[in-house]
Formats: structure tokens, sequence, C-alpha cells
């Protein structure tokens, strides 16, 4: 069997951070990110035919239920960067599964294989050292989040003044927040 060298595995590493250096976290086949969902997600609606995003469910084929998660993404100098995540509704039943038997105070490993629609698998897990720290809480709390609605109905940066929305996470309260009830999750 034929081994990954060192070297191929450091650039691999630089080639996964580089996919990742907007807001959006972007995976490629065979990427993955571990991160802390922060916060409420973002449920909205997509037609790629139309390339249109609306947050009301217009009942018509063609749309696709899709959901938003500010993440903190955990670097490799144990720093945060706050991305979003924005995935389907499978993979956000997921993560939502993996937070309530889990808890909402851990590390999450997100990985994507497959290069089409058709033979694309997310796999999501905690990770294995991933329960929070009082240091990593801390990290986490100068972060602010991302307004998730943008580029839903229309809004885009460019059109709002200021993101209003944007706040900074209270990680006293981390634990307090129960998990997502299966009724709230329109899947």
């Amino acid at each position: 069997m034929e081994r990954i060298s060192p070297d191929e595995m450091e650039e691999l590493s630089q080639k996964t951070e580089s996919s990742n250096d907007g807001v959006a976290i972007k995976l490629k086949d065979g990427d993955d990110f571990n991160g802390v969902i922060v916060g409420k997600y973002k449920i909205y609606y997509n037609n790629f035919n139309l390339k249109k995003s609306v947050s009301v469910d217009p009942g018509q084929p063609g749309w696709n239920t899709r959901c938003k998660f500010n993440v903190a993404v955990l670097n490799k100098d144990g720093s945060f960067t706050m991305k979003v995540f924005d995935c389907s509704k499978t993979v956000a039943k997921s993560v939502v599964d993996c937070l309530k038997k889990w808890g909402q105070d851990r590390v999450l490993n997100v990985s994507r294989s497959g290069s089409t629609k058709d033979d694309t698998v997310y796999v999501v897990v905690p990770h294995p050292d991933g329960k929070l720290t009082p240091e990593m809480e801390a990290k986490i709390d100068e972060l602010q989040t991302w307004d998730l609605s943008m580029y839903i109905d229309g809004k885009t940066p460019e059109k709002q003044e200021e993101q209003k929305t944007m706040m900074a996470f209270d990680t006293s309260t981390m634990n307090e927040v129960p998990a997502p009830k299966d009724e709230d999750m329109p899947f």
C-alpha cells in the first residue's frame, strides 16, 4: 500500500486551508474542518437552476431546504476563525444529531468525500479531543458571528449599510442552551 509522505500531507493541508480563505467554508473532495457551532442556525430554500435563495418555502418543485451555521473553525495554531457553513438539510440533521448526542460544548469534525452531487458524502463526528476548554471558550467569545441571512432574499453586504445582526457570542450560557428539538427542525 502506497503511503502519503509527510511533505505531501503538508502540501495537502495547505491546499485545504487555502480553500477556506473567505467567509464560507468550501470543502472539496477529501477536505475536512474542525469547528464549534456557534449561535442559531438559518433555514432557507435554494433553487440552483434559478440561482435564487429565499427564506420562505415557495412550495414548488426545484427548491431545496438548506441550512447555514456560524462555525468557529479551529486553526492549526489553536486560534479560531468565524466562518459560515452552508449545507443541505441532510448534513444539517447530522450536525444537530451530533450536538444532541455529544453536547454543544464540543469541537466537531466535518469531512467531505466525493466530487459530484451524486457521489458526495459528508460525515459529522465529534473531534476525539474536542471538549471545549475555558481557554477555547474565551477565544470563541472574542469572535463575532456572521449575518446568516446574507445572500437570501436578495440581501448582500453591499445593500446593507452595516451588519446590525453581527454580535459577539456569549460562551457563559453555552451549556445552558438546549439542543434544538426535533419538532423545531424542518427535516
